[in-house]
């Protein structure tokens, strides 16, 4: 059977001190993920495990990122992207993220906003690189920037990173090993048998 995994990220942290905007309060971020048709949420993304999944067969689709903000009085949050990368064994030193791009989605009331994108379809188990048999390691964070009353012309930024720069959010899956197709077992069969004739005829 057809493996689909459709993953999404809604980060809703906690509120910062800079300016009068930042990120809502809550435990942390959570995913949604529907794996053979059944949808589970996630509470805790970090050190998740999504399981192994064949690269011919199966597939990991990034759908949805959603992070919800608040402002008051002249700030003004200006956009939210997030980054990710995928690896194997030690974290590269200077790891090469893919950007998402972000956008407004929603004004929730009272200064609070959605920000985000919807109807993605990034397979990531067509990241480049992948080979059967391995675990990776899916790291991701947020970034969402915008000004406050006193420096409009002057944006800075606050990360969705599980407060653990640089190691952001990381969960792990992995690549179900190869297995020969029946034409190459039919080949290899084919050279046992040769060999075993072989040695009969010397005898």
């Amino acid at each position: 059977m057809k493996k689909i995994l459709a993953f999404a990220l809604v980060a809703m942290m906690a509120a910062t001190s800079f300016g009068a905007w930042g990120m809502w309060a809550s435990d942390g971020s959570f995913t949604s993920t529907t794996i053979d048709g059944v949808s589970q949420t996630l509470t805790a993304f970090d050190s998740y495990d999504f399981g192994t999944f064949d690269l011919t067969l199966d597939t990991m689709i990034f759908s949805l990122i959603t992070l919800n903000t608040w402002k008051n009085g002249a700030s003004d949050v200006m956009d939210v992207n997030y980054y990710y990368t995928i690896y194997t064994g030690a974290r590269p030193g200077t790891p090469t993220f893919t950007q998402i791009d972000g956008g407004w989605l929603a004004d929730l009331g009272g200064g609070d906003q959605s920000w985000g994108a919807t109807g993605l379809s990034i397979d990531l188990l067509d990241y480049a690189g992948l080979t059967a048999g391995t675990t990776y390691t899916l790291e991701i964070y947020g970034e969402e920037y915008g000004d406050d009353d006193t420096s409009a012309s002057a944006p800075y930024y606050i990360y969705d990173n599980n407060n653990a720069a640089p190691a952001n959010y990381t969960a792990t899956f992995s690549t179900a090993a190869a297995v020969p197709e029946p034409a190459t077992m039919s080949l290899l069969g084919l050279g046992a048998l040769a060999m075993v004739l072989r040695r009969k005829i010397r005898k």
